[in-house]
């Protein structure tokens, strides 16, 4: 494989983890220890979010990706650190949030086998490779104004371009659509409702692989469950699974990263994630015909930041009322 091609694959395995999983925590407040509830006790996991607040975090993402084929085995390897801000431009009386992320700045590295690794840092203008550029043109620019409820549900989001005001205007969220991606990764829906340990829920969604010569959509389902409450804070184990029914080899390559599990740890009492980490360790046998694997390993982890002054650029018409 020539290097420029291997550098173009090691670089398009890593871009989709800044993009599409922008991922948010804030500071949990120490509280003194307190005595863990009883199985029947029920419990509203719901934000609270404020006008005007910022929420700062880091996010480190590393990801491994191995494929065989016959005797030769080639290995991807993948690291991104970023600092990030989620701006809450406005709260309705409902709680309704209206909520824009933005990445502040991130560094990233790309390596293929044993050549040497392509570097990505924003605001380095020295490394700045042509690779990155739909990165670089992210970086400061909010990914969207997104209307949530205060069960971290969509209700609309609004398209933004840059400073541009959206040209769509107002639309109703659709999980289909590649728009929501964004926010579902940011935010974790629960049940508008009180509910127990052990409980469970569940959301769909369905994307769409580019197979050639025609596109096939896929269904997921990500299930949740509330796995312990110790004091204010809700730990929620989570997982991905794919629905549809899936024997095209390349189809199953591209879900190799597309199915996460791990944990979330909510304050109930300030209604906000303190902390998120995913996890994949996936393999595929014959995904390149005989002979051939390919092997999946990654973890995002979210860590809370100090705050810090950043530069609000506005990015479409002010939130209704």
């Amino acid at each position: 494989m020539q290097a420029s091609k291997r550098n173009f694959l090691a670089v398009t395995f890593l871009i989709p983890a800044v993009l599409i999983a922008v991922s948010w925590t804030v500071r949990a407040e120490d509280a003194a220890p307190k005595t863990d509830s009883t199985d029947s006790a029920e419990y509203l996991l719901e934000y609270k979010f404020e006008a005007n607040q910022f929420l700062h975090y880091d996010v480190v993402f590393e990801m491994t990706m191995e494929t065989q084929i016959s005797q030769v085995i080639e290995k991807v390897l993948n690291k991104s650190t970023s600092r990030k801000h989620i701006r809450v431009v406005s709260v309705l009386k409902d709680g309704t949030a209206h909520l824009e992320p933005v990445i502040d700045r991130v560094t990233m590295t790309a390596q293929f086998d044993e050549n040497d690794p392509i570097e990505f840092v924003s605001d380095d203008a020295s490394k700045h490779p042509a690779q990155f550029k739909k990165i670089l043109e992210t970086i400061g620019q909010p990914a969207g104004r997104f209307h949530v409820s205060k069960s971290g549900n969509v209700i609309r989001v609004l398209r933004i371009n840059g400073k541009q005001a959206p040209k769509t205007g107002p639309i109703k969220i659709n999980l289909k659509e590649s728009a929501s991606e964004p926010i579902q990764n940011i935010l974790v829906p629960f049940p508008d409702h009180k509910i127990q340990i052990g409980e469970t829920w569940k959301e769909d969604l369905e994307i769409q692989l580019a197979l050639k010569p025609v596109p096939r959509k896929v269904k997921l389902r990500k299930t949740y469950e509330l796995l312990s409450v110790k004091g204010d804070l809700a730990t929620v184990k989570t997982k991905m699974v794919v629905i549809t029914p899936v024997q095209d080899p390349n189809a199953r390559a591209m879900l190799i990263q597309r199915t996460p599990r791990g944990e979330i740890v909510f304050d109930m009492k300030r209604g906000l994630i303190v902390s998120k980490t995913l996890e994949i360790d996936n393999r595929e046998i014959g995904v390149f015909g005989n002979a051939s694997s390919m092997h999946a390993k990654s973890k995002r982890s979210v860590k809370l930041v100090p705050a810090i002054r950043v530069s609000v650029k506005p990015a479409g018409p002010a939130a209704p009322k």
